[in-house]
């Protein structure tokens, strides 16, 4: 309950982490079905020292069960990470008011 006073009750939003190697078809479901941008951020394995393409995202709370179903069916052995996000502006968001 205190971490929702301090964080505030609307989660609406989530930040999508995606490293597969269909980074491509991916990043155009998510476009093209979704509507939401995708950036490529360039990481690097630890363990296997392989460059691989990142993909950013932010979505509406809604999108992400789709979302996880595209990735997925694209790329059975992606990996996707899915966290909170307290704030986000820009295009495709608008700044609620308090």
């Amino acid at each position: 309950m205190i971490d929702m006073v301090i964080k505030g009750f609307d989660r609406k939003n989530k930040l999508i982490f995606i490293i597969t190697e269909k980074e491509k078809e991916v990043s155009e479901a998510i476009m093209q079905s979704l509507g939401r941008g995708v950036t490529f951020l360039y990481g690097e394995g630890a363990y296997t020292n392989l460059e691989r393409k990142v993909l950013y995202c932010v979505v509406q709370l809604s999108q992400v069960p789709l979302l996880k179903q595209m990735v997925k069916e694209i790329d059975e052995n992606s990996f996707i990470s899915i966290l909170d996000v307290a704030e986000v502006e820009g295009k495709g968001f608008r700044k609620d008011s308090i």
